[in-house]
């Protein structure tokens, strides 16, 4: 269903901190469009996980904070001399 010309537009769309977005835009009959959105979208899925490439998660590290003195009360956060 994807037309054979123009040709598809195929491209980076942005530089992202943890990413890089591609676009991939073939041509198709207006009746076409969702059914090939969708099977374009699903099928480069399919490729970029059969060649291993697996999408960014961005992950944030949370220091855990040290225990708190046997001195402190509850609900202080400083030791109580």
């Amino acid at each position: 269903m994807v037309l054979k010309d123009p040709d598809p537009a195929i491209a980076v769309q942005t530089l992202g901190a943890v990413s890089v977005e591609l676009i991939c835009r073939p041509w198709t009959r207006t009746g076409d469009y969702w059914v090939v959105y969708r099977e374009v979208t699903r099928d480069v899925k399919e490729r970029f996980q059969a060649a291993g490439l697996k999408p960014p998660y961005l992950q944030t590290n949370l220091p855990i904070p040290a225990p708190l003195p046997e001195t402190a009360t509850p609900g202080s956060s400083f030791p109580v001399s």
